[in-house]
């Protein structure tokens, strides 16, 4: 640097930089403390984040949070109470995927049975032989039930074979067809809460026995079902002597009915026998209180209901539902009430007092009257 007297004056500037940093640190020390000296001097950066946007955050987490616990609530409920279409893949489902529909039987307290298709019957008999004949067929069932039961069949005075019908390839698939599609609507109305129409049985009935035909009801309880539908409604025939069988005889129309069904014979019959005596049962329960009630036109009325139904379907002497029912009644009429009825039959002439008699718990004396 040049002066007025003509002199240079050379200043070092990196001792007076270095001087001055040394200065500066000092004063800070004694301003913040030796300790917080190197704190102050690199002090730590801070960012602020707009309040909305941390809002619109939040916002978007719970949506998506609320929305995936809905979709699992959902997935359970359905899961639990079974509505959905599709099943679980094993091993959490053993069902085999076979033909059919699976519903809801009443009379099992709501449990799901599975039904198999009604056509599968006439398709399997097409596939075997189409010019065998449907009676040979159903002789064929009826051999084969009675192999798995190991027994053969006596049948009883009131049973009564169907006739052999005489029909044509083509009259026996028409008929197949009509009784399956007249099935499957008295199936469908069961389930819905309604019983078995009495007419319905009836044609379903003379389709099958008219062209030689067994249509095999599936489930079993299904089968039983419609069989004892077709049961009260033959012992209501023979108790008040309607014609709604189409002109046939009870006894005629149910024992037709267990073979167009492919029903066990011996299964049918036992079957029979216990609604027959609970019917009588009821029936002389209902005689011995209008008779407390000195109805005697209401007792006759009933005993001859009880000497109809015993002329369609008479029962064997001696028999183990007859016996069961002399031991309720014994317990619930009392011994004078008992010969009183039977007294009051045998006056009115009506058949198989024998019968009555038994019935009632009492021994019969052809003398007396």
């Amino acid at each position: 640097m040049d002066t007025k007297d003509g002199f240079v004056l050379k200043i070092n500037t990196k001792a007076v930089k270095k001087k001055a940093s040394r200065i500066k640190k000092s004063v800070d020390e004694l301003i913040y403390g030796k300790s917080s000296w190197k704190a102050h001097k690199s002090p730590k950066r801070t960012y602020t984040v707009p309040m909305q946007t941390v809002k619109s955050i939040s916002t978007k987490t719970k949506q998506a949070n609320w929305f995936f616990l809905s979709l699992a609530v959902a997935i359970v409920y359905f899961l639990v109470k079974g509505r959905m279409n599709w099943r679980l893949p094993s091993p959490f489902s053993f069902r085999r995927k076979t033909k059919g529909r699976v519903v809801r039987d009443r009379s099992l307290g709501g449990r799901e049975v599975h039904i198999a298709p009604l056509e599968s019957s006439f398709k399997a008999r097409a596939a075997t032989s189409p010019l065998e004949d449907s009676s040979e067929k159903a002789q064929k069932v009826e051999s084969s039930r009675k192999a798995d039961k190991g027994s053969s069949f006596n049948p009883p005075s009131w049973w009564v074979e169907p006739p052999t019908a005489i029909a044509s390839l083509a009259q026996k698939k028409s008929a197949e067809m009509q009784a399956n599609a007249l099935l499957r609507s008295m199936l469908d109305a069961r389930l819905l809460g309604s019983d078995f129409p009495t007419f319905s049985l009836v044609e379903f009935e003379g389709l099958c026995n008219s062209a030689g035909i067994v249509i095999n009801v599936e489930p079993t309880n299904s089968r039983e079902a419609l069989f004892r539908a077709g049961l009260n409604a033959a012992i209501e025939a023979a108790v008040s002597g309607s014609s709604v069988l189409g002109g046939k005889k009870p006894s005629a129309f149910v024992c037709g009915l267990a073979v167009c069904i492919g029903l066990d014979r011996n299964r049918a019959a036992t079957l029979i026998k216990a609604g027959v005596a609970s019917k009588c049962r009821s029936v002389l329960l209902n005689c011995a209180a209008q008779m407390r009630r000195e109805e005697s036109g209401d007792v006759l009325l009933s005993l001859m209901h009880v000497d109809s139904l015993l002329h369609a379907f008479t029962p064997e002497v001696n028999a183990p539902e007859t016996e069961v029912l002399a031991a309720g009644l014994v317990s619930r009429i009392s011994q004078k009430e008992r010969i009183t009825l039977l007294e009051t039959y045998k006056s009115a002439g009506f058949g198989h007092q024998e019968l009555f008699a038994e019935l009632v718990g009492l021994e019969y004396l052809p003398g007396s009257s």
